[in-house]
């Protein structure tokens, strides 16, 4: 594999960084990191580990995903390929309507992190519910990911040629900002006492990290973790 094709390894969008006590991933807080220039394109391929297990590939762009399908797939095993951009907030809308968008929740296998098994949701608070109610059934928070997935199709052409549509990932909404409430006139001058920050309450996603962090501090990390035998749930799109 050249390394033109060679994906990304590095974790993307996931509630939490590496293993047990990482801090929490800051792409999640849209407000504390910006957004990265170019989501990637996700390719999830069958795996010899599990009829509902996936292997995870990562791409920038849509060319390098094209080149290692092309090397790597012949046209009649591309049908079970299953593609999409990951985007760390809900699609916006376009002029057309708005863009076809699942929320979704990948686990990693804890002993090889390209093998997934992938679950997707019609909202974030359907995937938030499901990732509670797993944790409570020994779910390890550290393999979780959460993201917003758009569809993606990788097409072959009359000549052969490999495509992915679309080519370049959907815009994303932009983060709600939270402005002080101006009712009581305006800012005060240098030494007068300030308005207070009115209080805001905790969104889904605060509320779900702090289950995380509750889960890490009180597990216990000496001792190994069994093989994840799967989920009693049913299977999402993916």
């Amino acid at each position: 594999m050249t390394n033109e094709t060679q994906q990304d390894n590095r974790p993307f969008f996931s509630l939490t960084w590496g293993g047990k006590g990482q801090k929490p991933d800051p792409d999640i807080d849209d407000t504390a990191r910006a957004q990265p220039e170019l989501p990637p394109l996700v390719v999830l391929s069958d795996d010899a580990a599990g009829p509902s297990v996936r292997r995870m590939t990562q791409f920038t762009d849509a060319a390098a995903a094209c080149e290692h399908v092309d090397f790597w797939y012949p046209p009649e095993h591309r049908s079970g390929l299953i593609a999409f951009w990951a985007l760390a907030r809900k699609p916006a809308e376009r002029e057309d309507g708005p863009v076809e968008a699942e929320a979704l929740v990948l686990v990693r296998d804890h002993r090889d992190p390209e093998l997934v098994s992938p679950f997707s949701f019609v909202d974030m608070t359907a995937a938030f519910d499901f990732i509670r109610q797993e944790m409570r059934h020994g779910l390890d928070p550290s393999l979780v990911v959460l993201l917003w997935a758009v569809p993606a199709g990788v097409e072959t052409t009359v000549f052969g040629d490999v495509r992915v549509v679309p080519e370049r990932a959907p815009e994303m909404e932009q983060p709600m900002k939270v402005l002080w409430n101006e009712r009581g006139g305006r800012p005060s001058p240098e030494g007068s006492p300030r308005p207070a920050e009115p209080v805001r309450p905790r969104s889904q996603v605060e509320a779900l990290l702090s289950d995380l962090a509750n889960a890490l501090r009180t597990g216990k990390s000496d001792e190994p973790k069994p093989a994840f035998a799967g989920f009693g749930s049913p299977e999402g799109r993916f």
